[in-house]
């Protein structure tokens, strides 16, 4: 026992009469200084020698550090089944599972998520290219203008041939004309739908949840089954500094999730709701926070590693079971 003391004339007698009183005689006990203690730690450190976890007790008087022997599991029983764990291999990502049974209610563990999803390396060009192909590609212009030959009127010649020491007019539905024709003028309606590949926008959603998680504004939660109080999720939301909106992603459609979810939707505008088939690189981009049911993760995950290893093969993580189960059944 490392008995540590910053006041070593007043207190060494004492600490040696509690031992002696706990039955231990006072052998074996080593009263150190605070500078003292630094250098034994230095040289335990610099002859590389192996040092127990400790707890530490804190007492009024003393700091007595007492070593402690935690018994490692194979598998940490908070990690969520959800990857075959292979020394070969680096680790997956891990977030904390996050429970909505009340507002202050504690992390229910840790979920795996698959590291080509959740830590790609971002690409901001194509999250710009997929927010602006968002935002332009259900563009019409409408836009029209009628060239000469399509202008009402203008069938009479305006004024004769010769002999008024005017320019000769054929008609005055010209271009030159106040109120003629135009001349590559806009031939609307025009679209600006446009189809960018589907592997950048595949890469683009990627991108949008790796910068998610690594800004810690990615959440997940056991389900979206929730209190019935319309004011729930807006306290969460508050109390958990998920920011000032949040997106909620789930596996059902809007018509099919339970009225208590849809009556918190309906109380706050700063909560919004996508299916799982609905989501999207802009909508991710916009909310403050997004939060994904553990429902839904398989089949997400799935979907865009199809789309990344249908070109090409360079994966180093093999997933789980249900992920390429998933996979298999959107390659036939």
């Amino acid at each position: 026992v490392i008995l540590l003391l910053n006041r070593w004339d007043m207190l060494s007698r004492s600490v040696r009469s509690v031992c002696k009183a706990c039955g231990g005689g006072g052998q074996g006990v080593t009263v150190l200084t605070a500078g003292q203690s630094a250098a034994v730690s230095r040289r335990n450190a610099s002859q590389q020698q192996p040092s127990e976890p400790v707890e530490t007790i804190h007492t009024t008087a003393t700091t007595i550090a007492t070593p402690v022997h935690f018994h490692h599991s194979r598998h940490n029983p908070l990690i969520l089944d959800r990857w075959q764990m292979n020394g070969k291999l680096p680790q997956p990502v891990t977030s904390w599972v996050e429970s909505l049974e009340n507002v202050r209610a504690p992390p229910s563990g840790l979920v795996t998520l698959h590291p080509d999803v959740f830590r790609t390396p971002p690409r901001i060009d194509l999250l710009q290219l997929a927010v602006h192909w968002q935002d332009t590609y259900r563009v019409v212009n409408w836009e029209f203008y009628p060239t000469r030959a399509e202008m009402v009127g203008g069938g009479r010649k305006e004024r004769p041939q010769k002999k008024t020491g005017m320019a000769r007019q054929a008609g005055n539905r010209a271009p030159h004309w106040v109120g003629g024709g135009k001349t590559f003028g806009p031939r609307g309606p025009i679209s600006k739908y446009s189809l960018p590949p589907k592997q950048q926008r595949a890469l683009a959603l990627r991108s949008a949840l790796t910068v998610k998680f690594q800004q810690n504004n990615l959440k997940f939660v056991e389900n979206l089954e929730i209190p019935p109080d319309q004011s729930f999720l807006d306290s969460v939301r508050k109390e958990r500094y998920w920011g000032v909106s949040s997106l909620f992603i789930g596996n059902e459609e809007m018509e099919d999730i339970s009225d208590n979810l849809r009556s918190c939707l309906e109380f706050s505008p700063k909560l919004h709701y996508l299916a799982l088939k609905e989501i999207n690189v802009r909508s991710l981009m916009k909310f403050a926070s997004v939060v994904i049911s553990l429902e839904c993760i398989d089949e997400l995950e799935a979907r865009l590693l199809y789309h990344k290893l249908r070109y090409n093969d360079d994966s180093r993580f093999p997933g789980t079971d249900a992920v390429l189960d998933h996979v298999r059944q959107l390659s036939k």
